[in-house]
């Protein structure tokens, strides 16, 4: 209980993160990726009852869709067996206007964007997405997340076009700490399973898999 105390006491919005207004002590921001409705129904209850904040990262193609179209985006766009439902633009707007949370874009369709290339459907998967997503709760959308989020899924010409872009910086889902003398469109996150034990939690946030992935995205085999 007291080490979930302190975890809670280190959490701090993604932008004091990003900025490092805090240096004396290791920071922890909390992000969610997609745009499921339990967000709205688990997450940001208990969040808001320890007054964590969080970002929220959304696939404005996702919302609002009905049980059968959101099956489908489920199995063929986010890739999970399961299906699972997606918020509705009012449970979205709510989120979006709390003091607590921020929502980021996504791509519209939860697009590759490592096999994604021409200019015209980045401009609708990414420009597009956070133009929808401001329109829907009037707030601006100033942080990205790359689908997937491994170095085979950003492409060159995804990362120029994001760094000419008005987001403020975009995460992958590759392990690592923020750095700002690094790219700022290629800022490292760590994808945890809440199932997970929290030994390994510590390890993971403790920079403890880092190195492991580097190596496995070069093809070393670890034994």
């Amino acid at each position: 209980a007291e080490d979930g105390i302190r975890d809670v006491e280190r959490s701090r919005g993604l932008g004091d993160v990003y900025k490092r207004q805090l240096r004396k002590r290791p920071m922890i921001a909390i992000t969610f990726d997609d745009g499921y409705d339990c967000w709205y129904y688990q997450v940001v209850p208990v969040l808001e009852e320890l007054k964590v904040p969080a970002v929220f990262f959304v696939c404005s193609g996702f919302i609002g869709l009905t049980e059968e179209e959101a099956s489908s985006f489920c199995k063929k766009k986010l890739k999970r067996k399961q299906s699972l439902r997606p918020l509705n633009k009012k449970q979205l707007k709510e989120i979006a206007n709390h003091p607590l949370f921020k929502i980021g874009s996504h791509t519209r369709n939860h697009v590759d964007l490592g096999k994604v290339l021409d200019r015209k459907t980045l401009d609708y998967e990414i420009d597009g997405d956070r133009k929808q997503l401001e329109d829907w709760t009037g707030i601006e959308v100033r942080w990205f997340a790359y689908p997937f989020g491994g170095f085979s899924n950003i492409s060159f010409e995804a990362l120029q076009y994001l760094k000419k872009s008005s987001f403020r910086a975009a995460f992958t889902i590759i392990p690592g700490f923020v750095d700002l003398y690094k790219e700022k469109f290629m800022v490292r996150r760590d994808s945890l399973n809440v199932m997970d034990p929290r030994w390994l939690w510590k390890a993971w946030l403790n920079g403890g898999y880092d190195d492991l992935y580097i190596l496995k995205q070069k093809g070393v085999k670890i034994y």
